[in-house]
C-alpha cells in the first residue's frame, strides 16, 4: 500500500471521527437532562469526568440538526427514566429504530394512545390491525417486522428522516356520519334519535382522544348502549292486544292475552276462543 492511499485512509477516519456538534448545546442539553433526572442522571454518568462527558456529547450527537434536536427534547420530556445518551439520539430522528423496537413501541401504543410512536410504526400497525385481531399478536408481529422494515427502506431513499407521530385532536365535528359539507351533517343528525345523537357525541370526544372512528363508536355504543328486548320470540311472553277487532281464532285468543305460543296450539287442535 503506497504512502498516499494510507494518508487517504488515515483522513477518511479523521472524517468519521470529526466532531462538528457546538459545546453550549452539549452542556445546554447534558444541564435539562440533569434538571429531569436528578441522581439517576449523576449515578449513569458517575464514571466519567465532566469534560469526558461533553466531548462523549458532542460525539454522539455529531451531525444533528436543529430540527432533529427538537424531536429529541420533545421526547426527552415526556419520559420517565433518564435515557443513554444513544438512546436520545435515537430520539431526535436521525437514526431508525430496528423492527423488534418498532413492535415494542407499536404494542405500548395499543394499549395506550398517549405512547409515542414513529410515523413508520404507525404505519406499519395500520396494516396489521386486521391480523391482530383474527390471528393474535404473534402473526401480526411478524407481519409488521416485514412491513416496518421495507417502510423504513423506503422512506430512506427518499432521504427522509425518522419522525414521531402526533396524535393530534381531531374535530369534534368530524364523527361517524359521513356528511360532505355542515348542512348535510346537522341535517343528518337531526334525523337521529337522542340517544344516536348521544352515541355520536360521545364518538367524537373519545376520536378526540386518539381512537379511530370505528373504535370510539364501538365504545360509545357500549357505554350508552340500550338493553334490547327480543320482539315476538315463540315464548310464553305476553303480547300486547291489538287495537283492531279480532278475526281469526288465533287472533281472538291472542286478544285475550293468551301467548302467540299457546295460541297456535290451540288453534292447531281445533280450540275454539
Amino acid at each position: 500500500m503506497s504512502n498516499i492511499q494510507v494518508f487517504n485512509e488515515e483522513q477518511e477516519f479523521k472524517d468519521i471521527l470529526a466532531v462538528n456538534f457546538p459545546v453550549q448545546i452539549a452542556e445546554q442539553i447534558l444541564e435539562h437532562m440533569e434538571k429531569l433526572f436528578g441522581a439517576e442522571f449523576h449515578a449513569m454518568h458517575q464514571h466519567m469526568g465532566n469534560q469526558e462527558l461533553l466531548n462523549l456529547t458532542c460525539a454522539v450527537l455529531s451531525g444533528l440538526k436543529t430540527q432533529d434536536l427538537r424531536r429529541g427534547i420533545d421526547r426527552l420530556n415526556t419520559e420517565k427514566r433518564c435515557p443513554k445518551l444513544s438512546e436520545f439520539r435515537s430520539w431526535c430522528g436521525s437514526e431508525w429504530f430496528g423492527a423488534n423496537e418498532a413492535w415494542a413501541m407499536a404494542l405500548t401504543f395499543t394499549n395506550d394512545r398517549k405512547a409515542q410512536i414513529t410515523c413508520a410504526a404507525k404505519q406499519a400497525l395500520d396494516q396489521v390491525q386486521h391480523i391482530i385481531q383474527t390471528e393474535g399478536l404473534k402473526s401480526a408481529g411478524f407481519a409488521f417486522r416485514e412491513i416496518y422494515a421495507r417502510t423504513v427502506s423506503d422512506l430512506k431513499e427518499l432521504g427522509a428522516v425518522q419522525e414521531f407521530w402526533e396524535n393530534k385532536a381531531l374535530d369534534k365535528s368530524k364523527n361517524l356520519l359521513s356528511c360532505t359539507s355542515p348542512e348535510n351533517r346537522n341535517r343528518a343528525i337531526e334525523g337521529l334519535s337522542d340517544h344516536q345523537k348521544r352515541v355520536v357525541s360521545r364518538q367524537s370526544e373519545l376520536m378526540s382522544q386518539g381512537l379511530s372512528a370505528k373504535e370510539a363508536r364501538s365504545q360509545a355504543q357500549k357505554e350508552l348502549g340500550l338493553k334490547t328486548i327480543p320482539v315476538n320470540k315463540l315464548h310464553n311472553n305476553t303480547v300486547h292486544k291489538p287495537n283492531h277487532k279480532p278475526v281469526t281464532e288465533f287472533q281472538t285468543l291472542v286478544a285475550r292475552g293468551v301467548s302467540v305460543q299457546d295460541a297456535f296450539k290451540q288453534v292447531k287442535n281445533g280450540v275454539k276462543a
